[in-house]
């Protein structure tokens, strides 16, 4: 039966970095992880190194003095509608996910590559474990690299939701990715529109905020805008897309399809047709376990 469905979940914080840098011709270039097919959550789904922030994250007087900016410059930066630890949390969160998952450090002295992927490795079911590497080694944080980019909130229909910001930073250089083999089963450079078509071919499945960043990272670039990303200062509205289900599949409205605030939920009469994947789109659906850009 078509019609929506709704969780009393309560979205749990969560942190998400966009890594970006350009290839010899200049191109973008975005770092995806293949989530492994056991996650509870987006199983088997490419996305950006992120995860749920803890509470150590949160505590400003663990990082205050391990931060290579002004505790108040980030937060004037980073805080748009969040409580200072919040924000704190997030940005913290964000650097310390891309580490475990992606094995890159936002830091200013970064400790030998073998060092710190030692400490990834052995300490990695340790909630301490990464305060303890900053505090130990004197780390500071390159919390300044780190620009907002999106806010995304999980469709109240899901049972596992989360309140995620997104965050995007230059790749730094000297570093190489290194996907974490227990969370995730694979890990590539690729350009946005490489990514796009991949999703649609069935060969490179995208979560759905991913799929919607890389088509926007892809639009910027093509209007030459791509250096405003990392001088973002504001989260801009939230993305709570909304879920129907119909008899074709799970269908996922963005805040700006023409029908998302529709009292009446959808109700296609007929098969949504695909758009071309570089095309604009409000609406997706699930299809054996890709998510395709289809028409209104």
């Amino acid at each position: 039966m078509d019609g929506e469905e709704s969780s009393s979940q309560v979205p749990r914080l969560a942190s998400t970095l966009i890594l970006l840098r350009t290839d010899e011709w200049g191109q973008a270039l975005v770092y995806l992880l293949r989530r492994s097919p056991q996650s509870r959550f987006m199983p088997n789904l490419y996305v950006f190194p992120g995860g749920t922030v803890h509470p150590l994250d949160r505590d400003p007087s663990i990082w205050q003095d391990h931060l290579d900016q002004d505790p108040e410059e980030a937060l004037r930066r980073l805080s748009e509608g969040l409580l200072p630890e919040d924000a704190i949390g997030h940005v913290i969160c964000a650097i310390r996910e891309t580490f475990e998952e992606a094995g890159v450090l936002m830091c200013e002295n970064v400790l030998p590559y073998q060092v710190w992927r030692g400490r990834r490795g052995a300490f990695h079911h340790s909630a301490r474990w990464f305060r303890d590497m900053v505090l130990d080694e004197g780390l500071r944080l390159s919390v300044s690299a780190l620009a907002p980019f999106a806010h995304w909130v999980t469709p109240v229909i899901q049972q596992m939701r989360f309140d995620t910001r997104f965050f995007i930073a230059l790749h730094p250089e000297g570093q190489v990715c290194s996907p974490d083999p227990v969370e995730t089963v694979d890990g590539k450079w690729t350009k946005p529109k490489e990514a796009l078509l991949g999703n649609h071919r069935g060969i490179l499945p995208l979560s759905p905020p991913t799929l919607v960043t890389l088509w926007e990272i892809m639009r910027l670039e093509e209007e030459g805008g791509l250096g405003s990303l990392l001088e973002r200062t504001s989260w801009g509205e939230v993305r709570l897309p909304r879920t129907v289900r119909t008899r074709w599949g799970p269908l996922l409205l963005m805040p700006w399809d023409p029908e998302y605030h529709e009292t009446r939920s959808p109700s296609p009469k007929s098969k949504p047709s695909e758009v071309d994947p570089l095309e604009p789109f409000s609406r997706l659906i699930y299809r054996e376990g890709i998510w395709i850009p289809v028409k209104t």
